[in-house]
């Protein structure tokens, strides 16, 4: 029997206890049909409104220095959040 290969990692998020705790405190607000969506930029991490598409910041994004050119530009697209 042949073992099945993992899928690549496309991103990584960490989140610390101040991440998890927005997240529960802003679930109502931003859910849509119980799930939460998170958009993730250079810049960060983001909850989604999804009553009028506005953004709320919930965490910093760093990119792997192994893996990328630059902070901003990531060949193999492997972010980390944090």
């Amino acid at each position: 029997m042949q073992k099945q290969s993992l899928p690549p990692v496309v991103a990584v998020a960490r989140f610390t206890d101040d991440m998890v705790e927005t997240l529960q405190d802003c679930f109502e607000k931003y859910q849509d049909g119980g799930i939460v969506s998170v958009e993730i930029n250079h810049k960060g991490l983001w909850l989604i409104n999804p009553n009028d598409n506005s953004r709320q910041f919930l965490g910093k994004a760093t990119f792997e220095t192994e893996t990328c050119e630059s902070s901003y530009y990531c060949r193999t697209g492997h972010v980390v959040v944090q």
